[in-house]
C-alpha cells in the first residue's frame, strides 16, 4: 500500500511539473517572458528537462532575464546530464565558445558526441567541424564528412553548406564538382543568399557544370533580392555586356549605384567608368571623378589608376600632376603594373617630381618582373645612365616594396 502511495504522489508530482511546463511554453510563446520564467523555474526545480533547456535559452538570450551565460550553462547541464539532446548540443557550444565557463574543446566534443548519437542534425554538424579543424582532437577530414553527411541529409542546411565545401576542395572525398553543385543548389534553393550567389558564380565560370549565362543571371537576381551587394555588381557587369541577358547599360547603372552606396568599391569603380563614358546615363566628368576618387581613397587600385591618369591627362580636368603622382603611387605599391610603369616613366623623365633614376630604375625592376617588355627596355635604358652602385640600391629598394606589396596580398586586401 505504501508502495502505491508513493507511486500516486510521484505522478502528481510529475503531473503538476508537466502543467507548469505547459503554462511556461504559452506564454513563452506569447512572448510573456515573465510569466515563462515563473511557470518554467517550478517546473525545471521538479526536475522537467524541457523547462530546464528552455531556462538556459532563456538566460542565453536575456528573455524575461539578465543576460547570464553561467546560469544558462546550469541549467543546461542539469538537463543534459538526463539525456535532453538539445541541452546536450547546447553545453557543447557553451564549452566550444567559452561561454559562461572556460574554453574546454574536449567538453564540447563530449556533448556533441551524446546529442549526435541520438541523431540531432545540429550536433552531426558541430561534430563534424571539430574534426575538420582538429578542435581537440585528431583533424580528421574524412570524418568530418561523413558526419556532415548525417547532419545534411536530414536537411540542416549549414551541413549542407559544409559538403558542398567538402567536395568543392576534395577534404576528406575525392574533388568531385558535380557533387559539390548539387549540395549548393540545395542550399540555394532554400533561399540562402550567399549560396544563390556562389552557385551564380559556378554557372558563371562554368565549375562544375556548363558555362550558362542564363542561369548566372537568374542566382544572382535572387541573391540581389535578399540584399547581397556582391550580387548586384555581378548582376551589374551581366547587364554590362549582355551576359544571358539583353544588353541593358541603364540597369547596370541601376544596379552599380546601389551597391556603391553601400560602399563595394568595384561598384564605385564602375559607376565612375559609367559616367567617364557617358554609359547608360549623360557622361559627367564631376561625377565619374567623385566616385573615382571614393573607391581610389578607400583602396581600389584600378580606380587609382584611372583616377592618375584623369589628371594626368590634363583633357577632362585641369591637369594636376601633384594629385596624378599621389594615386599612381598608391597604385603602384597595391602591385598594379601600370602604375609601377607610369611612376618609373615620370621618375625618368622628371614629370611631376623631381628626376631620380633610382627609383625609376626600382619601379621600373618591379613592373618588368611582369615580362612587359616595354618595362624591361626602359629599365636597361635607365640603368645605363646609373652607376653600378646606383643600380644596387635601386635593387635593394624594388625588393623592399616588392616585400610590401606581397604583404597587401597575403592579407587579401588587393582588388585583383
Amino acid at each position: 500500500m505504501r508502495d502505491k502511495l508513493l507511486s500516486l504522489r510521484d505522478a502528481f508530482k510529475q503531473t503538476i511539473s508537466d502543467q507548469n511546463y505547459e503554462y511556461g511554453l504559452t506564454a513563452y510563446r506569447k512572448k510573456d517572458y515573465n510569466t515563462a520564467l515563473i511557470f518554467f523555474r517550478k517546473a525545471a526545480i521538479s526536475g522537467n528537462i524541457e523547462a530546464q533547456r528552455y531556462l538556459g535559452i532563456m538566460h542565453i538570450l536575456a528573455l524575461g532575464v539578465e543576460y547570464n551565460p553561467a546560469e544558462a550553462v546550469q541549467w543546461f547541464h542539469r538537463a543534459a546530464q538526463q539525456g535532453e539532446t538539445i541541452a546536450q548540443n547546447s553545453l557543447g557550444i557553451l564549452y566550444l565558445e567559452g561561454c559562461g565557463v572556460t574554453q574546454d574543446y574536449h567538453e564540447a566534443f563530449k556533448w556533441f558526441q551524446l546529442s549526435a548519437a541520438n541523431r540531432l542534425k545540429e550536433a552531426q554538424n558541430q561534430l563534424g567541424v571539430m574534426f575538420e579543424q582538429g578542435f581537440g582532437i585528431s583533424q580528421n577530414d574524412a570524418e568530418a564528412v561523413r558526419l556532415y553527411r548525417l547532419s545534411a541529409e536530414q536537411g540542416y542546411t549549414p551541413a549542407q553548406f559544409n559538403l558542398f565545401r567538402m567536395y568543392r576542395y576534395g577534404k576528406g572525398v575525392s574533388q568531385d564538382y558535380s557533387e559539390s553543385l548539387r549540395w549548393l543548389r540545395l542550399v540555394a534553393d532554400k533561399d540562402d543568399a550567399i549560396a544563390q550567389f556562389l552557385l551564380a558564380e559556378h554557372y558563371l565560370n562554368g565549375i562544375g557544370t556548363t558555362i550558362n549565362f542564363e542561369k548566372a543571371a537568374h542566382w544572382y537576381k535572387l541573391a540581389s533580392r535578399q540584399g547581397s551587394v556582391k550580387a548586384r555588381v555581378k548582376l551589374g557587369l551581366i547587364y554590362d555586356n549582355g551576359l544571358g541577358v539583353k544588353k541593358d547599360h541603364t540597369e547596370a547603372l541601376k544596379l552599380y549605384i546601389s551597391a556603391a552606396k553601400e560602399g563595394d568599391l568595384e561598384a564605385q569603380y564602375r559607376v565612375a567608368a559609367m559616367f567617364l563614358h557617358g554609359n547608360g546615363t549623360t557622361a559627367s566628368i564631376s561625377e565619374a571623378v567623385g566616385w573615382y576618387t571614393a573607391a581610389a581613397d578607400a583602396g581600389h587600385e584600378d580606380a587609382q589608376h584611372d583616377l592618375a591618369e584623369i589628371y594626368y591627362d590634363g583633357k577632362l580636368v585641369p591637369k594636376d600632376l601633384r594629385n596624378a603622382v599621389k594615386y599612381f603611387e598608391m597604385a603602384a605599391s597595391r602591385g598594379l603594373v601600370q602604375a609601377q610603369k607610369k611612376l618609373g616613366t615620370m621618375y625618368f623623365e622628371g614629370i611631376g617630381l623631381l628626376q631620380d633614376f633610382v627609383l625609376a630604375y626600382a619601379w621600373l625592376n618591379i613592373a618588368a618582373k611582369s615580362g612587359d617588355f616595354d618595362c624591361i627596355a626602359l629599365r636597361n635604358t635607365v640603368s645605363e645612365k646609373m652607376t653600378q652602385q646606383q643600380v644596387e640600391v635601386a635593387q635593394r629598394i624594388a625588393n623592399e616594396y616588392n616585400e610590401r606589396i606581397n604583404s597587401i596580398y597575403a592579407r587579401g586586401e588587393s582588388n585583383f
